[in-house]
């Protein structure tokens, strides 16, 4: 019985090597990964090894599409010379904008900033979009995403 594909749920240094020592080997098998393959340096590792390489993940940077996402990433070009090569500063920058909330709500007490996140917090805009939470403590919506590494290394985000 011949596998369908590959699922490997590391990080993207790994991932990068397996998807090169993969073509060396001449394996024709598909891998697949999650977001902690989400960084443009996959590419750099993996070379054109990384063609048709596919992962889940939350949207990469390039792909927002809101007014505050699309001012946060022209200040970060402008200083970084470049986007982020992920979208972990992004959503870091969400999380530091929900606390931001919740204290301005609820002031520095641990109890009522959790009861405020749990309860209060609705529709914040930020960088990804309006953040709520679910009464389980889970963001609302639908933030990840299908992506595959075409032949020039992009990553390009696949219809839902």
């Amino acid at each position: 019985m011949e596998p369908d594909a590959l699922l490997f749920t590391g990080y993207y240094p790994e991932a990068g090597l397996l998807l090169r020592q993969m073509q060396e080997m001449k394996w024709s098998l598909p891998m697949i990964g999650g977001d902690a393959t989400n960084n443009t340096d996959l590419v750099k590792i993996a070379g054109e090894a990384a063609a048709g390489y596919r992962f889940i993940s939350p949207i990469m940077p390039s792909d927002i599409d809101t007014p505050r996402a699309k001012a946060f990433l022209a200040a970060y070009q402008a200083k970084y010379g470049g986007l982020p090569s992920s979208i972990w500063s992004v959503l870091a920058g969400d999380a530091y904008n929900v606390l931001i909330a919740a204290v301005k709500a609820r002031g520095d007490d641990p109890a009522a900033i959790a009861d405020y996140l749990h309860n209060d917090l609705k529709g914040l805009d930020c960088f990804t979009g309006q953040i709520s939470f679910d009464e389980k403590g889970d963001r609302v919506g639908d933030l990840y995403r299908l992506y595959e590494v075409n032949a020039k290394g992009d990553f390009i985000l696949q219809p839902k």
